[in-house]
């Protein structure tokens, strides 16, 4: 009679189920909150790499402090570290797939074709971003770089 009645006693399966499922669902939500966040500290790392250009184009006699600033400013995040590798005067030379600056001087010419050289800035910055879920960073790289390349004149 008492295992008949234990046979049909259902009042607690769903409380050891759900018991069962939720650390996966836990998991599985705050990995896609992790990926959220991650993506949108990428965005803003971008935002600010391109604001930092935006400055040097619009303020060509600027230094590379007040590139600097602008970009950790308008990137909205703290750690982010940014640096301005080249500021000057540069030849474009390499190949087609895979240019570089050459360092050059205020009205020469560069090698290899009759331009003259440019007046280059490129920036440069970091971000590492800390996940809610430690797991995550097995997963996917947290640490982000941005670079870009712009001819101020």
């Amino acid at each position: 009679m008492i295992t008949r009645l234990l046979r049909h006693d259902r009042r607690a399966v769903a409380a050891v189920e759900f018991t069962l499922v939720a650390p996966v669902l836990l998991s599985f939500i705050g990995g896609m909150a992790d990926f959220g966040l991650a993506l949108a500290a990428k965005g803003k790392l971008i935002h600010a790499v391109a604001q930092g250009a935006q400055y040097a184009y619009l303020n060509p006699a600027t230094t590379s402090t007040n590139i600097i600033a602008v970009v950790k400013n308008a990137s909205y995040l703290t750690g982010v570290t940014a640096t301005v590798p080249k500021l000057g005067y540069y030849c474009i030379g390499g190949t087609t797939a895979a240019p570089t600056l050459v360092a050059s001087s205020s009205g020469a010419t560069c090698a290899g074709d009759s331009t003259t050289a440019g007046y280059f800035a490129q920036i440069q910055a970091n971000y590492t971003y800390t996940p809610i879920m430690p797991f995550y960073s097995l997963l996917a790289t947290t640490t982000f770089t941005q670079t870009i390349t712009t001819r101020l004149s």
